[in-house]
């Protein structure tokens, strides 16, 4: 699934292809299937992903409601030009190359669910893909890894902006890009923070109104023509929710329950919760036992299948998709973005909001909490305005891992973007923006390392809680409503009645840090022979003792000050073995 675009510097004409499924090919290459449309306006576009809502948009842009990507992309562009992609809603990523203007149009969805890749060298050709081995491997002459970036994966920090090589870029989240004349212009197209806070009488009404929004995200992300799908179900409230609204609304599928089991490392071990759930809404789940399937299992062999220096559990994932394709299937929902989404922000942030506004009826509570006015004022005002609004440059370098000998910062910040706009200075309001909008690089992160898994199955992962729809109400949301406690507390009593009480009740979340640990012990010796013969290591990057000491006092169970982010550099180096191999 996905699309290739070439720009070549000889006729100044697209040479496109397209890979993936058959129904794409068939498709031949968008618009050219549709005579009339390419003879009258000249239009050659590639779609990879889905759109959401489509009869309404069909509705507004008087198409038949069964059109096709294709058509309501080239019928939204005709319409609203470069402004479309506010009116769509999905996950997609999409190239237009429009003959009349000799211009590249191309978009990513708001979420960044799709990635979006582009190349532009200076002997006038550009090309954009969603595949970034397609770009590396057409463009190996002048696309050699980027020691910075790959320093800025090494301790797991994942921009969608920067790739591991040299001159590819990626297309940011909400951003659309225009290329034509040599001339190459990004603008951000999704404006979050400008979504006006929404009024209703009570909570209840917020709740409603967040319920009707995730319904119809469930039911887009459900769509499907086959009879069964899958989903990914622990036993935390985030895939449970996801499953008991698709188990509510879908009474015409079949849903299989994936979930996890540890019979030996029981302090990760949640199937009595899963099985719980699986009662209550009269599923089976089918169990995938964990403990075969443990973290950088055959790391010195294995061939990790992401397109970017990230990997998880590579034979776990694999062994869940293996079984839906077998009965069938062809999609799998999951709970990601759930805790973005849901989690509120910091009870101090919301005081100090208050309490920056005038609201003088906080310093009831500040005298609850025991605190000093002066330390008050610093804990509540100072330190949540501080770390999440700051009109002026951090002077102070974020503090990385000891064994990190390559400093990450110069590409912190690419040029071809342009600055980020300020936005509110309601500071819990900003602490929820940059929960869902920046911190959400981890979501999206595993989001696209799950796709590339899934994609040689021809199955989707789909994400209901990462909607564009559901985050913009959770903007709008007052924030004292998302950071009640206990922590979700919004989203469970949304569920109530949907969950059984031990799961809505259930605040406790394991760690896997003991099941990291476990592959890690099982595959120490590998790890050590791969990063002390690796890139990392060789190109300055790691500095191989003080990596070596972190490794042994996690194996050892000493407490570190690295926070697992070592584990990020071993996944680097087994995908570089792999690109270099």
């Amino acid at each position: 699934m996905g699309f290739q675009f070439c720009l070549s510097n000889k006729d100044n004409r697209p040479n496109a292809r397209l890979r993936g499924f058959e129904r794409y090919e068939k498709k031949s290459f968008g618009l050219i299937q549709y005579s009339r449309f390419h003879k009258e306006h000249h239009l050659l576009i590639a779609f990879d992903g889905r759109l959401d809502h489509r009869a309404e948009l069909c509705t507004r842009l008087h198409l038949p409601v069964d059109s096709g990507p294709e058509v309501i992309i080239a019928h939204a562009y005709l319409t609203w030009g470069n402004a479309c992609p506010n009116y769509l809603n999905g996950d997609f990523s999409f190239t237009i190359w429009n003959e009349k203007t000799r211009q590249i149009f191309a978009a990513r969805d708001a979420m960044g669910i799709r990635p979006l890749y582009f190349i532009h060298l200076d002997n006038r050709e550009f090309a954009i893909s969603t595949s970034l081995d397609f770009l590396a491997q057409t463009f190996a002459q002048c696309c050699n890894f980027n020691i910075q970036a790959l320093a800025k994966f090494s301790i797991g920090e994942y921009d969608d902006r920067i790739t591991p090589y040299k001159n590819i870029h990626g297309l940011d989240f909400g951003h659309s890009l225009t290329f034509g004349d040599d001339k190459l212009k990004i603008k951000r197209w999704w404006e979050p923070e400008q979504v006006p806070t929404s009024i209703h009488r009570n909570e209840q009404d917020y709740i409603e109104s967040f319920l009707e929004i995730f319904d119809q995200s469930i039911m887009e992300h459900y769509r499907t023509d086959r009879s069964m799908m899958g989903s990914t179900m622990s036993g935390g409230l985030d895939s449970t929710s996801v499953t008991a609204k698709t188990k509510h609304l879908c009474s015409d599928k079949t849903i299989i329950p994936y979930s996890y089991k540890f019979n030996k490392l029981t302090d990760c071990d949640e199937s009595g919760l899963s099985q719980l759930c699986g009662d209550f809404l009269d599923l089976q789940p089918r169990w995938v036992n964990c403990e075969e399937h443990w973290l950088f299992k055959n790391i010195a062999t294995a061939s990790p299948y992401s397109s970017l220096p990230f990997f998880s559990w590579e034979s776990l994932d694999r062994e869940i998709l293996c079984d839906l394709k077998k009965r069938g299937g062809n999609v799998l929902l999951t709970g990601h973005g759930g805790d973005s989404m849901m989690t509120g922000t910091l009870p101090e942030i919301i005081l100090g909001e208050r309490l920056r506004t005038g609201h003088f009826q906080a310093l009831k509570q500040l005298k609850k909490k025991g605190f000093s006015p002066i330390r008050s004022l610093y804990h509540y005002i100072y330190k949540p305005f501080v770390s999440t609004y700051r009109p002026w440059p951090k002077s102070k370098q974020k503090k990385h891992p000891i064994w990190l000998a390559s400093s990450p910062f110069p590409t912190d910040k690419p040029s071809l973007y342009p600055e980020s706009r300020q936005i509110s200075r309601r500071i819990d309001r900003q602490s929820i923006y940059h929960m869902i909008v920046h911190n959400g690089s981890g979501i999206r992160r595993a989001c696209h390392y799950l796709q590339n898994l899934a994609d040689p199955f021809a199955i989707e992962y789909r994400h209901p809680f990462y909607d564009r729809k559901l985050a913009e109400f959770i903007l709008a949301t007052p924030p004292e409503l998302l950071s009640r406690q206990p922590p979700k507390s919004f989203l469970r009593k949304a569920m109530r009645g949907l969950l059984p009480e031990e799961i809505l009740s259930n605040t406790h979340k394991p760690l896997l840090h003991s099941f990291y640990l476990f592959g890690i012990k099982k595959e120490l010796r590998a790890i050590r022979d791969l990063m002390k013969k690796g890139y990392l290591v060789a190109s300055g990057v790691v500095d191989i003792q003080a990596f070596n000491k972190i490794l042994n006092q996690a194996v050892n169970g000493e407490s570190i000050e690295d926070r697992g982010s070592f584990m990020y550099a071993i996944m680097v180096e087994a995908w570089i073995r792999k690109r270099s191999g």
